[in-house]
């Protein structure tokens, strides 16, 4: 156990030299956490939120989506259901040519 402890105490002493050789100055920090939050706030987009119940539940759960992605959400929809009743009438077919 005594062996133990200096060996701990080295590593973490080399691990946190390690990360202070790293990090950058302190008021470096500030200025690049000014340009990141003014940048992703003005590039952010706008959030549509909505409630929704899932399947199979009861409680509902609060829903935040953008514009692009509603609207991709429709296109996939719209191919759904052209591919539903494509299959469908293919089927329907197939029935009439085996009779």
């Amino acid at each position: 156990m005594t062996k133990a402890n200096p060996i701990l105490a080295a590593f973490l002493l080399f691990t946190a030299a390690a990360h202070a050789a790293d990090a950058p100055p302190p008021a470096e920090q500030a200025s690049q956490s000014v340009a990141v939050a003014a940048s992703g706030a003005a590039s952010a987009p706008a959030l549509i939120c909505h409630r929704e119940t899932p399947t199979g539940s009861t409680i509902s759960h609060k829903v935040c989506r953008t514009q692009e992605q509603i609207d991709a959400d429709g296109r996939n929809a719209d191919d759904v259901k052209r591919r539903i009743q494509y299959e469908a009438g293919a089927a329907a077919q197939q029935r009439l040519k085996g009779q």
